[in-house]
């Protein structure tokens, strides 16, 4: 319900991002704490995070009054509103810093050394 209150995707979409959706958070997630493909990862998240802003600047343009749903649903969700767009903006920001910022030189393997 959460997806489909925000007007943006046709139908047929809705269920199969509710369910891929979290999964595909939470391997990116693993693989960003794992420091496991790291720019591949950053990338993805930078895309969801542009992506979820990009939802959220829409319904509250469209003047749309759903709550967010973005860490679950619940009786006390309050409606979208600037809070919600300036906190996805930092989560963008950080995002983009993980995708930009050098990563740190690995040390070379060192050489066995035989007898």
């Amino acid at each position: 319900d959460a997806i489909n209150n925000y007007r943006i995707l046709p139908y047929f979409l809705v269920n199969l991002s509710a369910i891929a959706l979290p999964w595909v958070e939470f391997l990116f997630a693993i693989f960003l704490i794992a420091g496991f493909r790291v720019r591949t990862a950053s990338l993805a998240t930078t895309l969801l995070m542009a992506t979820f802003l990009a939802a959220i600047i829409s319904t509250t343009a469209r003047g749309i009054d759903i709550t967010c749903g973005c860490f679950g649903t619940g009786a006390g969700d309050a409606p979208i509103s600037w809070h919600e767009i300036v906190r996805d903006s930092l989560f963008l920001l950080l995002s983009l810093w993980v995708l930009l910022k050098p990563l740190p030189r690995r040390p070379p393997h060192p050489v066995p050394r035989i007898g």
